[in-house]
């Protein structure tokens, strides 16, 4: 997508009023590392909705796909082939802002993350609550971003 740099300024943007808003209720992350983390994931989560399009985005999670699938033979975590296998062929058969770019997409296919974060590892239940919303905001802010470029 060619108006990539617009969703990144939209994710830092989003980052900045989320992080507000959060710090006014004392749920804000503190460190640096926590807070590089949720501007990584409001970036990343800015450019998400292209995952179905050749793009920024796209180039990141196929290099994302490389490295699950070693990972999955070096500890041997079979089950996640078939998650992988899905998530490839998917990307080869939904067309463009068809199914990933709706508020239904953005916000359930995180959460089926955190889910599994929740599940497989609950010590971390505030911080990937915290990546979720700052996902999920920079994913909203792409969706109005170009709801807005849609109507003119």
């Amino acid at each position: 997508m060619p108006y990539y740099k617009i969703h990144l300024v939209g994710g830092v943007a989003s980052f900045a009023f989320m992080q507000f808003l959060l710090s006014c209720i004392s749920f804000a992350a503190q460190s640096p590392a926590e807070l590089s983390l949720n501007v990584l994931l409001a970036l990343v989560g800015s450019l998400f909705p292209d995952i179905d399009t050749f793009s920024i985005i796209q180039k990141i999670l196929i290099w994302g796909i490389f490295a699950a699938t070693v990972m999955i033979f070096v500890y041997q975590a079979w089950w996640l082939l078939l998650v992988v296998g899905v998530v490839m062929l998917w990307l080869f058969f939904v067309k463009h802002r068809a199914t990933t770019h709706t508020k239904k997409f953005v916000i359930l296919v995180p959460l089926c993350v955190l889910l599994f974060m929740l599940f497989k590892y609950p010590v971390y239940a505030t911080e990937a609550f915290r990546g979720y919303i700052f996902f999920v905001t920079g994913a909203l802010s792409h969706l109005a971003l170009d709801y807005n470029s849609k109507r003119k």
